[in-house]
């Protein structure tokens, strides 16, 4: 159809005239029109012009503006403050279904979804910006769908099941969402000439797709296929409403129209066309507040979660009463943890919680509060008192892992600021905004971020603080928020889950936002808090049977606690600025399995194995979708389930602490069946196993307290054969080009962490430092347990202390950062990687941090278990387990071709390595920056003196570099030594008097432990 053959009105009969001044058009389920007028007449009117009054004049205390059909003789009718009644279903009294005084002004008009919420246009409440709000279809919920541009009117779209908007700057929008409900805006075409203040702007839409739009005395058409608009008909009165409905003649349907200024035309034009469906499909559902949980009698400004998933909520009661206390989930039981008596000085705006339980809480006027939990009263310090008044209104805060504090302030109308508090207590600008509500630690950056209000509504940005520049650069999409300029409100506070989502609480728009960093847009997941929202966390569901992720948003509405479900878990807190990011997350164990301990790769399930804390055994797919219960205690596992690994006939082994192993196949549906008893009770605490290709399995009796010692067994054949005694073991890592077993050794009260290598063959094993043949410090504690290989030998180390992932490359031999801001990162593996994510050759490494499991991808292979061991000692090795009395002595094997002839040294030391011994303080050559990885010790004495059972430690290389007589330890079989329990570390030196101070060489290091 074109322009050019509807040049007038003329062609278009009257078939009603309508009493008043008609202001919307719409279509009824049954095919009949519904009118609206201004001064209250709701109509319905069929296509041959019989009227049938839903609401009269009089009805409505306010104009009224639009309506849609609810069903036969029921119809919804907004008014021109926003509030929604229904028509019909009472004669002459109209029944209120929302009551609008919050986010509506000005609307234009009103669509109804196929679940009967409702979409309006509109003017917000902030700003004078245009939107289209939502509604629900019993008025209980309502927020902002899209706050954009200048829409008129709407109507829904049958090609893409969105909605059509006519905006008076912008022509025709396509208006839909994506699949976090985010609004998505499309340019349709031009389309002009229509105003808000004309009530113009109607569209109505055939199912092809073409648009009819009234624009004051015109009725335009959209050519969707062509991409054209022209003008389709001109009439003498103002055009107000345009539908498709049933033509009065049969055959398809017309275009209707209402015209006219003060009494009103109904007119049919007859096109034979098809009218797209009226009631749209669903865009989204209408965002509420979450379930209501719990009030407290305390106004929270702060939020957190603690070790245990409860949450902390700070604040006062108007000024008085300052708290923080603690709700526990699932119970929802509140008990204090600190207050003003224990020396809490202001209102708590923002908090913060270390590794170890403290909470750091920043109050309103710039002290910064340490708060201790000794399970009686709470030890309440002060870090920062704020001397010179830098903070106005403290509003937000977090620590990184150095301990620095990052602020947010409000300064003044319209004037804020980021600061740093440094640990010595030095606190300083970053950058200057427009006034700040929040800030947060992004650890997938890793970076700073923080929130302004930019002096106006819907304006409002979240963005990266750049301390080069002092200035907030943008995150891409994350703008459009309507915060407040109060210093009394609590919005803008901010909290990331484990996918990098960021949500913000927005005071003026009632609403909490969540931006997601992949599509780069904004959208509601809560709206309706009329009190604000003033703080957001995430932690374990109450109800997990109805929660899809085990995880539930928590948003305190002053003295109101709401739950959200259904979100990812909450991302890492500690930011580590110095550190690579924390990778994309694979996946999470749900909440109520327990917290996971210990992870393989299960190559014949395709998925990642994890037991918990909570005697479950847990599948993490690769592929990144849900992750699966696998076994628990009804499979047949018992006690504290410890170690997990996967054997080479597809089935996995898994561990409990007390020694029991079980093993779990897939074909039997993951029924466990014990495959190692330990009934001559001679594991005491299994930390960790491995197997190798040959069906070996290796297990680690962990220490029991920080300075005891670990045994390294390997079981074969349900007998276990010891292999190596070592000192805090925490995790064991099987080496893919050795065949090796390499143990992470956990810090002492005389020494770091280190790797200890156990060099399988040949037979009996010995030991020494990794890498380079000598002692180098790692971070391991007792949640250590990650330690493993790429495909091609590098070991990657997890240290849950410092929340990183150390690599060493195997022909470097130099430790690097390889990934970090995790939390307490305890467990990792390399397998097949995600597309897009994985490395050249498929492999990525992934880390276990708390519930959730992230990826790296990296250029090597995924490890390939080895079926032989390899005979490549290095120079400098020990037994891995000592013989007492052994004759001749137990051999150390040592080897410096670079130092032939020369005579050597051995050093054996049983005081550690926290103080390494200065070369420079032999005072020959102070300028020697060479240390000895030791403290010095009276055994070095011993060691030159010749001293039994120091046989040989001071010697001679041949020409090869071999010493001339083999180095023998000889200790007899006496149960005062047995029984000393002492680790012993050895290094050597070679002599030379032209060297500065006589040493030429300061050799590798190993270790061994001197008992049974």
């Amino acid at each position: 159809m074109t322009a050019s053959l509807f040049a007038s009105a003329a062609n278009a009969q009257t078939v009603a005239a309508l009493p008043g001044q008609a202001v919307d058009l719409s279509r009824t389920a049954s095919g009949d029109l519904l009118v609206t007028t201004e001064n209250g007449h709701v109509i319905e009117v069929t296509s041959l012009g019989v009227q049938t009054v839903l609401a009269n004049p009089g009805d409505f205390a306010r104009p009224t503006i639009a309506s849609v059909s609810l069903g036969p003789g029921s119809a919804a009718v907004i008014d021109d403050t926003g509030s929604i009644y229904e028509v019909g279903t009472v004669p002459g009294v109209p029944q209120l279904i929302y009551s609008d005084v919050y986010i509506i002004r000005e609307p234009t008009d009103l669509s109804i979804d196929a679940n009967g919420d409702f979409w309006i246009a509109c003017k917000t409440i902030s700003n004078n910006t245009r939107c289209v709000a939502h509604v629900s279809s019993d008025g209980q919920r309502w927020s902002y769908f899209s706050v954009d541009r200048s829409p008129a009117a709407s109507a829904p779209d049958a090609l893409s099941g969105g909605l059509v908007l006519s905006d008076t700057g912008a022509g025709l929008i396509l208006l839909t969402a994506d699949d976090d409900g985010a609004p998505v805006r499309e340019a349709i075409g031009p389309a002009s000439g229509f105003q808000i203040g004309r009530r113009d702007g109607d569209v109505a839409l055939t199912s092809n797709g073409d648009i009819y739009v009234a624009s004051n005395f015109d009725v335009l058409l959209h050519d969707r296929m062509a991409g054209t608009t022209g003008t389709f008909m001109t009439f003498p009165g103002p055009v107000r409403g345009l539908a498709f409905a049933p033509a009065s003649t049969g055959g398809g349907d017309s275009l209707w129209v209402v015209e006219g200024n003060g009494l009103s035309n109904l007119r049919e034009v007859l096109l034979g066309a098809t009218a797209a469906n009226d009631v749209m499909t669903p865009i989204w559902p209408v965002p509420g507040t979450g379930t209501q949980l719990t009030t407290y009698g305390l106004n929270v400004n702060s939020i957190v979660t603690d070790r245990d998933g409860h949450l902390l909520v700070g604040g006062d009661v108007f000024g008085s009463v300052v708290k923080i206390d603690r709700i526990t989930l699932p119970g929802l039981v509140t008990t204090n943890v600190a207050d003003g008596a224990d020396g809490l000085t202001s209102r708590i705006e923002g908090m913060h919680l270390d590794r170890d339980g403290t909470i750091h809480a920043l109050t309103r006027f710039g002290a910064i509060h340490t708060v201790t939990e000794t399970g009686g009263a709470p030890i309440v310090g002060m870090t920062y008192t704020d001397p010179f008044d830098q903070i106005v209104v403290g509003k937000d805060m977090f620590m990184d892992r150095v301990g620095d504090a990052y602020v947010a302030a409000r300064q003044g109308w319209s004037f804020g600021i980021v600061g740093r508090l440094t640990a010595p207590g030095q606190f300083s600008s970053l950058v200057a905004l427009q006034d700040t509500r929040g800030v947060l630690p992004d650890v997938f950056g890793p970076r700073v971020l923080a929130n302004e209000w930019n002096s106006t509504g819907f304006e409002g940005t979240v963005g990266v603080v750049d301390e080069q520049s002092g200035l907030l650069l943008d995150l891409p999409g994350f703008t459009g928020l309507n915060l407040s300029n109060q210093e009394n409100v609590g919005d803008g506070d901010m909290v990331m889950d484990a996918t990098g989502r960021i949500y913000v609480g927005c005071e003026d728009e009632f609403a909490v936002r969540v931006w997601n960093p992949q599509t780069e847009r904004v959208s509601r997941i809560g709206s309706g808090y009329l009190n604000r929202a003033s703080g957001l966390t995430i932690s374990r569901s109450t109800n997990p049977l109805t929660s899809s992720t085990g995880f539930s948003l928590y948003v305190s509405q002053w003295n109101r606690l709401h739950e959200i479900e259904g979100v990812p878990p909450p991302a890492p807190r500690m930011l580590d600025l110095d550190a690579p990011g924390a990778g994309k997350v694979l996946g999470w164990v749900r909440p109520e399995w327990g917290r996971p301990v210990a992870l393989c790769y299960d190559q014949a399930g395709a998925q990642l194995a994890a037991v918990t804390d909570d005697l479950k055994l847990v599948g993490l797919p690769l592929d990144g979708s849900p992750a699966s219960l696998l076994a628990d205690a009804t499979s047949g596992l018992t006690g504290d389930l410890t170690a997990v690994a996967a054997d080479p006939s597809g089935e996995l082994l898994v561990g409990n602490s007390d020694g029991l192993i079980y093993r779990l196949s897939p074909l039997s549906g993951y029924m466990a069946s014990l495959e190692f008893a330990d009934g001559a009770d001679e594991i005491a605490n299994l930390v960790d196993l491995v197997n190798d290709a040959g069906a070996g399995t290796f297990l680690l009796d962990g220490a029991t307290d920080p300075d005891g010692v670990s045994r390294l067994y390997e079981l074969s054949n349900g007998v276990l054969e010891p292999v190596a005694i070592t000192f805090n073991g925490r995790a064991l890592g099987l080496d893919p080009v050795s065949g090796d077993i390499f143990v992470a050794q956990g810090a002492t009260s005389t020494s770091p962490g280190e790797v200890l290598r156990v060099h399988m063959a040949p037979s009996p094993a010995l030991v020494n430092h990794w890498p380079s043949n000598r002692y180098t410090a790692f971070d391991v504690d007792d949640l250590s347990r990650g330690i493993t290989f790429d495909g091609d030998g590098n070991l990657l180390l997890a240290s849950a202390q410092t929340g990183r992932v150390t690599s060493v490359d195997r022909a470097l031999q130099s430790p690097q950062v390889f990934a970090g801001n995790y939390d307490e990162p305890t467990d990792l593996v390399v397998a097949p990687g995600r597309v897009g994510i994985a490395g050249l050759l498929g492999a990525s490494v992934f880390v276990l941090d708390g519930y959730c499991v992230y990826e790296h991808g990296i250029d090597a292979a995924v490890p390939v278990v080895p079926f032989s061991r390899t005979l490549d000692p290095d120079p400098f090795m020990v037994p891995a387990i000592y013989q007492f009395g052994q004759v001749p002595g137990n051999s150390i094997t040592l080897e410096s071709p670079t130092d032939a002839g020369l005579p050597f040294l051995l050093l054996p030391g049983s005081l550690g390595q926290l103080n390494p011994f200065a070369l420079a303080s032999l005072g020959n050559d102070p300028g020697d920056p060479r240390v000895i990885a030791q403290d010095f010790d009276q055994l070095w004495i011993d060691a030159a003196s010749g001293t039994v059972p120091f046989q040989a430690f001071l010697g001679v290389f041949d020409g090869a570099g071999v010493p001339i007589v083999p180095i023998q330890f000889n200790v007899p079989n006496q149960p005062a030594l047995v029984g000393l329990d002492l680790p012993l570390d050895l290094t050597w030196v070679s002599l030379d008097a032209l060297s500065p101070n006589s040493i030429r060489t300061v050799g590798g290091t190993t270790q061994f432990f001197l008992g049974l």
